[in-house]
């Protein structure tokens, strides 16, 4: 990669204005989805690293300038463009600016738009963060096992300790385990979980719960109500797994788990065809894989609107 073209990309993720040379050849790069992805993956990166909030003893400016200094033409680039792009931001930061922050007196873990991110705590607890999700805990983090989560999904499996529990704050509630795994999803009104092995309890305001494995219960904020339940589905923590499940389930319900996991719009041209019924299961599934099996098992078609939407056409099953 050139040196003016590294000059570009570092104006774009400062939000510069290009000249109009820099503009064409901005765009020849971008149209590349291969280049597209890797710059959107590296601005991610940029962005959180806006919000660190340790002072760093670095010139950004005269680092960048060493970097692209050294990479003249006499010296052999990486093979992969994303390597070196990244390594300036090594450079530019003098940190490993990935989503794990440590921001002054917490440490911060956190995800963007189409990421899972699996962490370890100090405690040997391991969590994953489904996309747009935000756990933050404090460095002593060993001395209560306590964290709070902001925003979004995040599944626990904690490392098992009887004289320290595992204490998880979410929005106004608090689950407090010793060792077991369950699932959290937060969002302005509600707080939901689902307890996958052992017991949690469950604790708002006044009100508690003690759940065990496959129990669900949500507190609503705005109602201040708690209800429990038994998880109905099997693909609650597909996010997590990357596993679909279907059981003798109707087509119907096979479209609605596929829409949620993929993000997509599934339309039957045949309602009909919604009664039918079927079983798999898809080990790190993809979405046009997953049709073309249903498609032959049931003897149906499938076809591609757009990357978004999919149709689903065919007889009825007998």
């Amino acid at each position: 990669m050139e040196g003016k073209l590294l000059d570009i990309i570092r104006k774009k993720l400062q939000e510069e204005t290009l000249l109009a040379s820099e503009q064409k050849k901005w765009e020849k790069y971008i149209s590349n989805d291969n280049n597209r992805l890797e710059f959107e993956q590296l601005q991610r990166t940029w962005r959180a690293s806006a919000n660190v909030k340790m002072k760093l003893d670095v010139d950004t400016q005269k680092a960048w300038q060493r970097f692209i200094t050294k990479e003249n033409p006499q010296v052999r680039w990486y093979q992969n463009s994303w390597l070196r792009i990244a390594a300036s931001v090594v450079i530019l930061f003098a940190t490993a600016l990935t989503i794990y922050l440590t921001t002054g007196r917490t440490v911060t873990l956190e995800t963007y738009a189409e990421e899972v991110k699996e962490f370890t705590l100090p405690d040997g607890s391991t969590i994953w963060l489904n996309e747009n999700s935000k756990v933050v805990y404090d460095p002593d983090f060993n001395k209560e096992r306590k964290l709070s989560q902001e925003k979004g999904e995040v599944f626990y499996e904690v490392h098992r300790d009887t004289t320290k529990p595992f204490i998880v704050n979410a929005s106004s509630t608090k689950v407090q385990v010793l060792g077991t795994s369950f699932n959290i999803e937060t969002t302005p009104e509600k707080v939901d979980i689902l307890v996958k092995t052992g017991r949690v309890a469950f604790i708002a305001e006044k009100d508690s719960l003690v759940l065990e494995k496959n129990d669900v219960a949500s507190w609503n904020s705005k109602s201040k109500a708690m209800t429990k339940s038994v998880n109905p589905e099997n693909n609650t923590l597909a996010w997590q797994t990357k596993t679909l499940v279907f059981d003798n389930d109707s087509l119907s319900e096979v479209i609605k788990e596929l829409e949620t996991y993929f993000d997509i719009t599934i339309v039957l041209s045949n309602p009909a065809i919604g009664n039918c019924k079927f079983t798999s299961t898809f080990k790190d599934p993809k979405i046009e894989e997953v049709l073309k099996f249903i498609g032959i098992t049931l003897d149906l078609q499938w076809g591609k609107i757009s990357n978004s939407q999919y149709n689903i056409s065919g007889k009825a099953c007998e």
